[in-house]
């Protein structure tokens, strides 16, 4: 549950930012209206206004393509059957000769949870790029 008065002025925004979400945030809501999710992928990072406060509720689920780690009758071994790979995400969470298959595909949270207040204008992954002079 998240309470609008976290900002201290009227102008100021609150805003959830997730800093890696693995595999896909499959749906996302706030006081019970539907936010937009991003893309699916690993370590995807991104954040939601929540300014108007209300529960937040998100779900996280699996790679699509979930994959096993066998393949007829018996262990594939190196990346387990290879369905994985169809989604972007790592094949070694189906197992390979130096790491046991991980059951959920890591799906969940990789980085920080925070709430942020901003004032009503933010910049966020500015770059500056240069180039040479002749």
């Amino acid at each position: 549950q998240l309470s609008a008065e976290c900002r201290e002025q009227q102008t100021d925004r609150a805003w959830l930012r997730l800093e890696g979400v693995n595999y896909r945030a499959a749906r996302a809501s706030l006081g019970g209206l539907p936010l937009p999710t991003p893309p699916p992928g690993m370590f995807i990072r991104h954040r939601y206004e929540v300014s108007a406060g209300g529960l937040f509720a998100l779900t996280i689920a699996p790679p699509t393509h979930y994959g096993g780690t066998e393949c007829g009758s018996g262990a594939c071994g190196q990346g387990g059957d290879h369905a994985l790979a169809q989604d972007v995400t790592a094949q070694v969470m189906l197992g390979w000769d130096w790491a046991r298959p991980i059951p959920d595909r890591s799906t969940g949270f990789f980085g920080g949870v925070q709430l942020e207040v901003t004032g009503s204008v933010t910049i966020e992954d500015a770059a500056l790029l240069t180039r040479a002079l002749s």
